[in-house]
Order: C-alpha cells, then structure tokens, then sequence
C-alpha cells in the first residue's frame, strides 16, 4: 500500500476530507502550519509532519480488517491547534474509504468520535463492548 500525503493549514480544523486521496484544505489563519497527514502501514500508524517532521501520530493494530487504534499522541509544542483533531478526522476518514471499520481503544479517537457522532457507525461495537467487558444483556 503506497502511503499518500494530504497537506492541510492549522490551527482551523479541518472541516472535511474527500474520499479518495484528495486534499484536506483548511482556513489559513496567522500562525497556520503546513501539515501532511499520511498512512505509514509498515509501521501501523498514521502521522501528521510539519516540514518532513512527525509532530502527530495515531498508532494502530490491524485485526481483521478493523483498525484498533491504541494510542495517539502530538508533540507537546503542537498540543491544542488542531493537529490531533485533524490527523484522526484523516484516519478515521481513510478507513472509512477503505470500508473498515474501527475499534478505538485510544482516550483520544474514542472522545473524538463522541464528539463526531457521524463516525459512530464506524465503531465494531460489540467487539469493543467484550474488550471492556460490557455484559450484552441489559445494553442499549
């Protein structure tokens, strides 16, 4: 699988994602950087790069066609402008291009799909709720 770069401006999050490798715009705004979001396979995890640096990452295993995500993390200097939102909205939107589905195990994509309920159906459900131990009866 050939990694693809997306470049995308922050701190404005990114507003969508077209399918299929085309380009994330966002609003410039006074301290934007030029940030390429990319699937790194061989390594399971997606990354975002700011002047061929990795300032981002999403990291993942992949079980059967879902992407577990399991831990995601920004440089400290990049906390709050928008990376983290934007390289798991390009994650999230990869997969779903890829018609898989996802397990998010990972804090970080977990509240970011609460917050971008159109991404719930995405989620295997029910295997997360054994990973947890969510007995089925009585769930809703």
């Amino acid at each position: 699988m050939e990694s693809r770069l997306v470049p995308a401006s922050l701190p404005t999050p990114v507003a969508s994602a077209e399918v299929g490798g085309a380009d994330i715009t966002t609003e410039a705004s006074e301290e934007s950087h030029d940030v390429r979001f990319r699937d790194d396979p061989d390594q399971h995890r997606y990354l975002a790069e700011i002047d061929g640096r990795v300032v981002g990452m999403a990291v993942y295993q992949l079980r059967a066609g879902r992407h577990i995500f399991v831990h995601t993390e920004t440089k400290p200097e990049y906390e709050g402008q928008g990376v983290g939102s934007a390289l798991a909205r390009f994650a999230l939107d990869d997969v779903r291009a890829q018609g898989g589905t996802i397990v998010p195990l990972c804090p970080f994509i977990a509240s970011w799909i609460e917050r971008y309920p159109e991404y719930r159906v995405m989620v295997d459900q029910p295997l997360l709720d054994r990973i947890n131990g969510v007995s089925g009866r009585g769930a809703s």
